[in-house]
């Protein structure tokens, strides 16, 4: 009997404590804190005045503070309250909904808000060469003849200038604006495949090689507001009409936002006109650095390895004449000339094994495989290697002149002081110019775009 009571008293006591816990009052929401908070969008784009609400939600729903608060990366680009985001200026910022210590980020893009313009808008639009802060980006596009490039790359800043043309190869040109005081209105720096060209001028870079092409190509549009006035199509923002260019039909869509012209668009399918040219502007938040080409001692060492490049093209120059030319290009290399006073004539094959099967032709005869060797033809027959050799060591010994964008120094060269000015674009050595025995000599360097073709078939 006793124990029959011990039981029922333990199971009423544990009853006891479930009945208490249930009727306890539950945890006040004072201690739950949010957890995480959400937005209805995480991205978002906007026109230039055109407002909008995002809705953020704080988890867990019973959290005691769900507060949230609002602000913006950037106010002068998208200003946001209570959670309603206004797009100020063209650009990008990210608003941010914050509840505690918990947030959500919504990335906000804001574009320009197209319209018309008037007659006189339209011209003043096209006047580029009077813009700061800008950038002008021109394609063009050719199924028939291949082409698919950015034609002209420009951007003008705070009084400097930067531009890359690909009309004519590969041009990057920086000019910078003098004071009054100066004898020139412009310094330019002009870099086409060699060393940088440094000098003093009275024309910008925009005058000299973009302004042609916007007046070749941009010329008819100009002058064709009346073309185009009733064509604005509202729906797309944009003008559209048809152009006459050497006889042919041109296609041509215009865009247009706070009176400034922000993108233009050719196109034609016959005649001589079977491309497209593409034109857009970006005004504001530009930057042009000038070109700096200052290395560190390991980059200035690694410069100079030229047996490191394939597809590379070295030239020495003594006096006016060519000396010799060596080539590599995919696992071969030539060299042709008189680089240690013997006239060579060699092609070489790199092996499976890392060596070098080398093939010589003297005056026409046929060529003959001479050789196998370790070294390249670079290394064993130019005879730059120890040039190269002791330039590379002697970086503490040069100095950069930021005028001329070059190092100078002196090198000693199996036993023999030389005074050398060293060319470096874009982290590679591109000139080496000295004198040897009272005659100039130069080392002319090319990367890229190299190719050797055997005249026999070595297989």
């Amino acid at each position: 009997m006793k124990k029959l009571v011990a039981v029922l008293t333990a199971f009423s006591l544990a009853l006891g404590c479930i009945v208490f816990a249930a009727c306890a009052p539950k945890r006040s929401g004072e201690d739950i804190a949010a957890q995480s908070v959400t937005l209805d969008k995480t991205q978002l784009s906007l026109a230039v005045g055109e407002s909008t609400t995002l809705t953020a939600t704080v988890f867990p729903e019973d959290a005691a503070d769900k507060t949230v608060t609002w602000s913006s990366s950037d106010e002068d680009i998208a200003t946001v309250e209570g959670g309603t985001v206004t797009a100020l200026a063209e650009g990008s910022a990210t608003v941010t909904a914050s509840c505690g210590s918990v947030f959500a980020e919504c990335a906000i893009t804001v574009t320009p808000a197209y319209g018309p313009v008037t007659a006189q808008e339209w011209t003043a639009a096209f006047d580029f060469g009077t813009l700061d802060n800008f950038s002008l980006i021109a394609h063009m596009i050719s199924e028939a003849e291949g082409l698919d490039l950015d034609l002209i790359e420009y951007t003008a800043a705070d009084g400097r200038e930067r531009l890359v043309s690909y009309a004519s190869g590969e041009i990057v040109a920086y000019s910078e604006k003098m004071d009054e005081t100066s004898e020139y209105a412009y310094m330019t720096y002009l870099q086409d495949g060699g060393p940088w060209i440094v000098g003093g001028g009275n024309t910008s870079a925009y005058e000299e090689f973009v302004s042609g092409v916007v007046a070749n190509v941009l010329g008819p549009v100009i002058a064709g507001y009346e073309t185009f006035a009733n064509g604005y199509d509202e729906a797309q923002g944009c003008y559209t009409g048809s152009l006459t260019m050497d006889g042919q039909a041109v296609d041509a869509v215009l865009r247009f936002a706070q009176g400034r012209l922000r993108s233009v668009g050719l196109y034609s399918e016959v005649g001589n006109y079977d491309m497209s040219f593409e034109f857009t502007f970006v005004y504001g938040g530009q930057s042009v650095q000038l070109p700096d080409e200052r290395l560190t001692q390991e980059e200035w060492a690694a410069a100079f390895d030229f047996d490191a490049c394939d597809n590379f093209q070295l030239t020495f120059i003594r006096g006016a004449a060519q000396e010799f030319v060596y080539i590599t290009a995919d696992g071969r290399a030539y060299m042709n000339g008189n680089p240690n006073g013997t006239f060579v004539n060699l092609y070489a094959q790199k092996t499976a094994d890392g060596k070098w099967d080398i093939y010589e032709s003297d005056s026409g005869a046929a060529w003959e495989q001479t050789r196998t060797q370790d070294r390249s033809l670079y290394v064993s027959d130019s005879g730059v290697k120890p040039l190269a050799d002791a330039l590379a060591a002697a970086f503490s010994g040069f100095t950069y002149d930021e005028e001329d964008l070059v190092y100078r120094g002196e090198a000693t060269v199996e036993g023999t002081v030389s005074a050398f000015v060293v060319s470096v674009v874009g982290g590679r050595v591109v000139q080496v110019d000295w004198t040897q025995e009272g005659v100039p000599c130069s080392l002319s360097l090319q990367y890229g775009g190299q190719e050797v073709n055997f005249p026999f078939d070595t297989e």
